[in-house]
Formats: structure tokens, C-alpha cells, sequence
């Protein structure tokens, strides 16, 4: 589908109303600044009226040779470059819209030199999300030693031209690239950070995308876009490279629990983290200390090449306020007994209460804690015992395995980033059903449910429901649970949001599971080697439960998100101090050339450069190449959105003429997408054609330009798995901010007649 532009236009602040001119779109309707794309080559586009332009950052120390950022005017609408059957772009002709971009390039309709991505764990085989990647001017500043209450918008140094996030696939776009020249690119999720350099030599496509090629494989890892490995993995032999301080509490799993021994420093090493990292607390190198517990500790004690063996955890780490606080990240292995010694003791080998209000004085600190099963000793209350931190959860009586068979349990979709865990886990091939995860058959009991607040469900099982009747929706906050297999909590607990900035995350998941087909756990210690990291398995795969375990030690380390992260349907804000009603329900219907429902927006039409719309659809007159968008105030329907037009056959250098096209943009809240989760989108549609017909949609996170199509039936459903070139999921329709019905170029002339969008429904 190359050539289609993207078609993303939306009500902004930046420009002024104004009226469509048969030459070019003078006020640009109050079209967002760099927002919209309309496809094809030639063609003016929109400009904004007022929009301020971006001065731009000077581009200082990190790379001296790049130009300056220039900016450019708001309010641009990008005129869209074709591909060519070679794959690279065309030359835009005929367009009066054109503006400096970050690269110092003049690119036409306000387009951006981009370079595009996956960011991978530091084995280089599983993507990563909410990845934070930047451009620096200046150098990188050093992280604090230990641990610090550091909040989100103070966590990227550097002074970047430009950043980006990950997606649940691991994905990013980011702009402002300098041109001709080398430049350093940053990956960095909490206190994991690694900066690379991108030669000038990957940089080739003006004024459009460059993806980085990496040599991922299924069985070899990529090596360029991913998280360190070690201390020296990066640039001038790990200059800027960070690894966040880890103490691990080594504990061990008994044959009467899971028949294998339990190691977090396995799953590690597994991630990619390399065994160099892997050391006694007593080093002044390594990134990862060892531990154990007094009581059930693991047999595997030492580390190669290293004399002495891990200290008690009970009288060297938890015990003590500046043990803990040295620490970013504390890691509880499972200890695979829940003996109870005494009547204000939680746990063999946690001595309560006093280590408790330790650990609660370290995560209101900043601190990061991951805790398996036995280890609810810090969280719930005992006989004697109330917990320091108050009710998070309800409990089981029971301590054994919950059943014989593989359990099917559901991701919370309730929350953003439950909707982001619940793709990323898909993404990766740990489900392979989105929004479920199989656990093993030696899943134990726990937790029942959450408590709202401070708690928030990541993995539970629902209540059972009568025959026929189907289980509650995942994806309503409070849905009732029969068992919670994973929860977590940001710290102070009670304080007000903005001050939370540690975090607990508690599961029931284990590492080595005897039951988890496929991936043999790490040696019991009957049979396994004494000395890390020859008592790990072998295996570099993980397991699903290991997959879900990395997606929250990884989240874990990354700013908290504030409270539950609970979709609020009452109000968000729109980027102007204002609110807005997030748009909710399952149906879109239209009035006066705009989407009401579950769809906010403004009605559009656009073609391509040799193609045509003509009246009464779009206004008085007929449409032609230099005014390629409608405004929203001329439909000839006030219940559908309909375009009359025509498209001609597509020449050989498929130069511009895409097509026609007609859809809608969701902008309630202002720049926003759905706000909502579903997993297919049915389109209604009337009038010619009826067939060759695609159903087209934009997510708000990508560039103009980068869209997803599927064959359209009218009526039929949509899946997201439909789309192409990459199959949508359930974590991208909340960011979908356009759907659209195209009419597509072929070698023969196609008449539009009336063709009308009457309905768009989503579904689960």
C-alpha cells in the first residue's frame, strides 16, 4: 500500500479557521501542528494559522558537526511522500508547503527525517515496552548511587532534541534526526541505560523513515538496539552505560513446592544480563549482589570464580536501613517454606516487625521490591502481626497447589499499562490468546483480589460464573477474582500520587516450575552444581511465566505510574489546563460531519494527487490537487460521512494517485485516541464500489505516513490480527486516532459514488 500518506487530521490549537481556497488551505481549518498527512506527492498542504514555531534546541557537544533544528510553522499538514516499487520516496512536486526540520533539510508539507525500531531486552530477544529513547546535545549525567525518590519527568539527561517511548511491540519512531552525520541514540528504562552511536551511513531516506535493521532472528539475538549486558556494553566502552544496583535473595523451592530449586539470578542471566554482573556484596564491581536466607536457603551459594559464599539475607540485608538503601532493586526469591516460629513472625526468615518498617522506610524512598509467593511475609497480616503497610490484598487460607491442570488465567485490562502487559505478552508469544495467560499446574495458592486502593491487579482468575454464563470482562476495573497471581502497589502508601515513587510488586509466578512444559528448571539442589551460574538451566528460552515476570521486573524499574493507572471515563486533560470526556461505549454514529460515541472527532475526505472529489460531498466546488482535505461544515448527509469522486489508473512509477478516501479522527480528549480497548472494529458502509474497498487506521504514536490496512466488507468484523503491514493488538486500539474507508488506485479508472460511512462498532 505504499503512497498512501498518513490521514491524521484533527482540531488543533495551533492554526486558525479558515475556508478551503481552490489553490491551497489558507487558515487550515485548525488543523494540529504536524499532525495531519494526506497522501501522495504534488499537492499543497494545510497551514496553520497561528501556530508558533519551534525554535528548535542548538545541537551542542554530543554531535558538533550536526545543523541546527530551524523548527518550523505549526499547523502544517504533511503532503505525503509515495514509495516507489524500489522502496525509496518520491520527490514531492508542486507543494508550496514546506518547512526546515530537525535534520536542518528542507522537507515538503512540514515531513520529518525519522529513524524507526525495536529496542530488545539485553538478550536481545524479547522487545521491550515503555523504553524511553532520546537524541542527546550534551553528555549524559550519572545516576544517584542507591537508592532515590527520582519521578519520570526527571529521569532523561542529555538535553534531547527528541525522544520517544516503546510500544508493547518494542517499537519507536523518533524524529528530528541530524543528517550526514553520526549521532548518539540513548535506550534507557529506570536506571538501565545504554547509548549507542548511529552512523550517518543508516540515515538515507530525506525527509522520511529509516528503519534501523537489526540481526534479530528466532535464535540469534539482536545486537544493537537492546539494554546492556554489562557495565562496559556502549558507547566509549560504557561511559554512559547504567545498570541499576539489584540485590538478590536467594531462597530455595522444596520438593514438596515445585520440585526444582527457585533462582531469580537464573531468570536474569536468562534476560541477558551477562554473569560478570553477577557478585558478592562484599565486591566494588558487579551490578548484581547475592544473598541467601538463613532458613531454606539455596545450596547454590557461591559465585565462579569468586571465594566465599552468599551472606544471610536476615542479618546483612534486610536488617539494616543503609544495606537496603544501596540498592535500586531488591529481587525476594520464593523461599519454599512458610514456617511461622513465632507468634509476631511472618516467616522464618523475615523477623517481623522490625524488617518490615525497613523495607517500608526503603520503598518510601524510591526503592523497587519484587516479591514471590512465601514472601506475602511482608505484606499481609499474621496472628500478632498486623502489616506495616495495611490491607493491599485478600488472602487464601490455603498454601498448596490450587489444582492438577494448566490454569487459564486473564491480564487486568482495566489500566493502560494492564492493556499494554496484555499485548506485550502476546507480542512476545507468552499467550497465545490476547488478554490470557496459561499458568503451570503447580500454581499455589495466594492472593484472592486486590485492594482498591493502593493495589493494582495484573494477573487473576475470575469468579466462577453458572454454565453458559461467560466470565467478567477483564477489562472492568473490580472485576471480581477467585485468585490474584499478581499485584503491585507504588509506595508511600496513602500519599498523594504526585509523591509516590517506589513500588512493590508481589506474585505468585515462580521461575523454575517443574510443570511448565518445554523449559527444564534450573537443577535441584540434589543434583545441581553449588556455584552460580552453572546451577542455572542451560536453556536461554523463557517460559511464558518467565516472560510475564521480565515484563514486571523490567516495569518495576521504570517511574511508577501514578495510583491504580485506572481509565478515569469522567475527565482527562485535553494539553490546555482544560478536561475532556474520554469517549466511551461500542457504536459511532455521526451527525452533521462529526463522530459521536465511542469516536470523537471531525469527518474528512482526501485523495490522492491524480485522483478527484467533486460537490456537493465537499463543498461548493470541485476538489482538486492542490486542496486535497474537506472541512467538516458541507456534508450532503448529516447521518453518514460520504464522498463522490473518482480515481484514476495507476501508472507505472505509482506516482501519487492512491486513491480516495473518507474517515473520521477521534480528538476527545484533544490530541488523544480511543481511550478504549477492543479487539475488532466493524465499518457499515453504502453506496459504490462495494468491493475493493480497505479499511484504514492511524495510531497517534506513529508519523504521519504509517498506517494499517485490511480488507473491507461492510458489516463484516475487522480483527486487529487483520491489519497490515503489521498485525494490530489490543494495546494499540486505545492510540488509533484515525478509521477511514479507501477506495484504492488499480489500472482501470474506479467511479465513487456516494460512498458513505454509516456506522463504525468495536467489539471484544
Amino acid at each position: 500500500m505504499g503512497g498512501q500518506g498518513g490521514m491524521s487530521v484533527s482540531p488543533g490549537d495551533a492554526g486558525a479557521a479558515g475556508d478551503v481556497a481552490s489553490g491551497s488551505e489558507a487558515g487550515g481549518a485548525g488543523l494540529s501542528a504536524g499532525q495531519t498527512s494526506v497522501g501522495g506527492t504534488g499537492g499543497t498542504g494545510a497551514v496553520g494559522g497561528s501556530g508558533a514555531a519551534d525554535a528548535g534546541a542548538a545541537v551542542t557537544d554530543a554531535f558538533p558537526d550536526a545543523p541546527v533544528d530551524a523548527g518550523g510553522s505549526g499547523g502544517r499538514a504533511d503532503a505525503g511522500a509515495a514509495d516507489t516499487p524500489g522502496g525509496q520516496p518520491d520527490v514531492p512536486v508542486g507543494s508550496a508547503d514546506s518547512a526546515v526540520d530537525g535534520t536542518g533539510l528542507t522537507c515538503s508539507g512540514g515531513a520529518n527525517t525519522t529513524i524507526s525500531g525495536v529496542v530488545y531486552d539485553p538478550a536481545g530477544m524479547n522487545p521491550l515496552y515503555n523504553v524511553i529513547v532520546s537524541i542527546p546535545s550534551v553528555a549524559l549525567d550519572p545516576f544517584p548511587t542507591g537508592v532515590s525518590c527520582v519521578f519520570c519527568e526527571n529521569q532523561v539527561s542529555g538535553q534531547p532534541i527528541a525522544t520517544a517511548m516503546t510500544d508493547a511491540k518494542g517499537h519507536f519512531v523518533i524524529g528530528n534526526v541530524p543528517w550526514g552525520t553520526s549521532f548518539p541514540l540513548v535506550m534507557q528504562l529506570g536506571k538501565w541505560r545504554r547509548q549507542i552511536t548511529i552512523p550517518a551511513s543508516m540515515v538515507t531516506r530525506q525527509c522520511a523513515d529509516n528503519p534501523i535493521a537489526d540481526t534479530w532472528t528466532s535464535t540469534t539475538p539482536a545486537t544493537l538496539l537492546r539494554l546492556p549486558r554489562n557495565i562496559t556494553d556502549g558507547d566509549n566502552n560504557g561511559q554512559y552505560t547504567s545498570i541499576p544496583k539489584i540485590a538478590i535473595a536467594a531462597g530455595h523451592a522444596q520438593s514438596s513446592d515445585l520440585s526444582v530449586t527457585e533462582r531469580l539470578q537464573c531468570l536474569l542471566r536468562r534476560i541477558g544480563v551477562d554473569a560478570s554482573e553477577f557478585t558478592l556484596p562484599s565486591s566494588t564491581t558487579g551490578s548484581v549482589r547475592l544473598y541467601n536466607q538463613s532458613k531454606s536457603a539455596d545450596a547454590c551459594n557461591q559465585v565462579s570464580g569468586i571465594t566465599g559464599t552468599f551472606p544471610d539475607a536476615t542479618t546483612s540485608l534486610w536488617n539494616s536501613a543503609t544495606d537496603l538503601n544501596k540498592y535500586d532493586v531488591i529481587l525476594l526469591n520464593c523461599g519454599g517454606t512458610q514456617v511461622d516460629p513465632t507468634s509476631t513472625g511472618g516467616q522464618a526468615f523475615i523477623p517481623n516487625p522490625a524488617a518490615a518498617n525497613l523495607l517500608k522506610a526503603y520503598l518510601n524512598a524510591g526503592g523497587r521490591v519484587f516479591a514471590e509467593h512465601y514472601h506475602w511475609a511482608w505484606i499481609r497480616s499474621f496472628t500478632g502481626y498486623p502489616s506495616t503497610f495495611g490491607d493491599v490484598a485478600t488472602w487464601n487460607a490455603g498454601t498448596g497447589v490450587i489444582g492438577t491442570t494448566a490454569r487459564d488465567t486473564l491480564i487486568d485490562q482495566s489500566f493502560p499499562k494492564g492493556i499494554a502487559f496484555a499485548s506485550w505478552l502476546y507480542n512476545v508469544g507468552a499467550s497465545t490468546s490476547l488478554g490470557h495467560l496459561t499458568l503451570s499446574s503447580s500454581t499455589k495458592y495466594t492472593a484472592i483480589d486486590q485492594i482498591n486502593p493502593p493495589s493494582q491487579r495484573w494477573i487473576f482468575e475470575p469468579m466462577p460464573t453458572d454454565a453458559g454464563v461467560p466470565p467478567p470482562d477483564a477489562g472492568v476495573a473490580g472485576a471480581p477474582a477467585q485468585y490474584a497471581h499478581a499485584f503491585s502497589f507504588n509506595t508511600p502508601v496513602g500519599a498523594a500520587e504526585s509523591a509516590q515513587c517506589g513500588k512493590f510488586v508481589y506474585t505468585a509466578l515462580h521461575v523454575s516450575d517443574s510443570a511448565s512444559t518445554g523449559f527444564p528448571g534450573d537443577p535441584s539442589t540434589g543434583t545441581g552444581s553449588t556455584v552460580f551460574p552453572t546451577c542455572c538451566a542451560t536453556r536461554t528460552a523463557l517460559s511464558p511465566q518467565e516472560k510475564a515476570m521480565e515484563f514486571m521486573i523490567f516495569d518495576m524499574s521504570a517511574c511508577p505510574t501514578p495510583g491504580s493507572g485506572t481509565i478515569d471515563a469522567g475527565g482527562a486533560s485535553a494539553g490546555d489546563g482544560s478536561t475532556s470526556t474520554i469517549p466511551t461505549g461500542t457504536t459511532v454514529t455521526f451527525a452533521n460531519g462529526q463522530a459521536q460515541g465511542a469516536m470523537t472527532g471531525l469527518g474528512w475526505v482526501s485523495h490522492g494527487a491524480q485522483d478527484s472529489i467533486t460537490s456537493p460531498t465537499c463543498g461548493g466546488a470541485v476538489v482538486t490537487i492542490t486542496s486535497k482535505n474537506c472541512t467538516d461544515t458541507t456534508w450532503n448527509s448529516t447521518t453518514a460521512l460520504c464522498i463522490t469522486g473518482s480515481t484514476a489508473p495507476v501508472n507505472p512509477e505509482y506516482t501519487g494517485n492512491w486513491g480516495v478516501l473518507v474517515g473520521v479522527n477521534s480528538t476527545a480528549p484533544a490530541g488523544s485516541g480511543l481511550g478504549q480497548s477492543f479487539t475488532s472494529i466493524t465499518i457499515t458502509v453504502t453506496g459504490s464500489p462495494t468491493s475493493g474497498l480497505s479499511a484504514v487506521v492511524h495510531r497517534k504514536s506513529d508519523p504521519d505516513g504509517i498506517n494499517y490496512y485490511a480488507a473491507l466488507t461492510s458489516g463484516t468484523a475487522i480483527s486487529l490480527t487483520d491489519f497490515t503491514p503489521v498485525a494490530l493488538t489490543n494495546e494499540d486500539v486505545p492510540n488509533i486516532d484515525m478509521i477511514g474507508v479507501q477506495v484504492t488506485s488499480t489500472t482501470t479508472p474506479i467511479t465513487v459514488t456516494n460512498l458513505c460511512i454509516t456506522g463504525i462498532t468495536f467489539a471484544m
